[in-house]
């Protein structure tokens, strides 16, 4: 055993952080890619705490299913997530993209510079330079593993007890086979309850992956948000808004207005 894998060892027998509390207290946005690199902060994001603290291991919850709009920081979300799941536990996470070149571009671009970035994950890097490819992040502890959902063979050769769906409405299986979705699932059945499998999409229909598993989950809940007229918290939907040609007008301050 070496040093490294000795350190980790030690490390890993400390009691975690919950989620949300250890993304605020070690996570690096990168420099590369990132507008506003730095210290990691859900200020501007409330909405995710709640969705991290679900992800952690006191959690009794297995499945966490996020369907959202775009440019929501949901992508940081689901690197926070892996970041947590590295620092914190010796078992393999499987990241499925909708295509092979998204997978790669985001290992490379995306998850490998914030485990060098981030204090707190650089630390289970090893010096061996082919632990750190494409294919594959092999770590001190545990290893980090791309595919995607056209090749049903880079979903189901591991057991896995983390795995994070991206862009779920994007994925194209093989009409052969099960759902992409349903076979990375697959891969956590070895871990029972201590498996986490987070799926974030921007919904495109109601016969989207996203759509489906949200409404096969038995805790949904909504996020709500102030009026910036009344300051009323309330679920914000599309029912409530119209188009007046120059912008969008929400129904009860045209009410308010008038």
């Amino acid at each position: 055993m070496t040093q490294l894998e000795r350190r980790a060892l030690a490390a890993l027998a400390e009691p975690p952080l919950p989620p949300d509390e250890w993304a605020e207290a070690y996570r690096v946005i990168p420099r590369r890619g990132n507008p506003e690199p730095g210290r990691y902060t859900l200020t501007r994001t409330p909405y995710w705490r709640e969705p991290l603290q679900a992800l952690g291991p006191r959690s009794p919850h297995e499945f966490v299913t996020i369907m959202k709009s775009p440019q929501t920081g949901a992508s940081e979300l689901s690197r926070t997530a892996i970041g947590y799941w590295v620092d914190t536990s010796a078992d393999p996470v499987l990241l499925l993209f909708p295509t092979e070149g998204s997978a790669r571009e985001q290992l490379d671009e995306r998850v490998g510079p914030m485990l060098r970035e981030t204090p707190r994950l650089a630390r289970w890097i090893t010096a061996r330079a082919r632990d750190f490819s494409l294919d594959e992040i092999a770590l001190a502890h545990c290893t980090i593993y791309p595919a995607w959902a056209s090749s049903p063979q880079a979903t189901a050769s591991r057991p896995i007890r983390f795995v994070v769906l991206e862009e779920t409405d994007k994925y194209e299986g093989s009409a052969r086979e099960a759902p992409p979705d349903k076979l990375a699932e697959h891969r956590t059945t070895t871990y029972r309850h201590r498996r986490r499998v987070l799926a974030i999409s921007t919904p495109t229909t109601k016969l989207g992956t996203i759509y489906r598993l949200w409404r096969t989950t038995t805790d949904r809940r909504h996020w709500h948000s102030p009026c910036p007229a009344c300051g009323v918290v309330d679920r914000w939907t599309w029912e409530s808004f119209r188009w007046d040609g120059r912008g969008v007008v929400r129904e009860d301050d045209e009410a308010d207005a008038r």
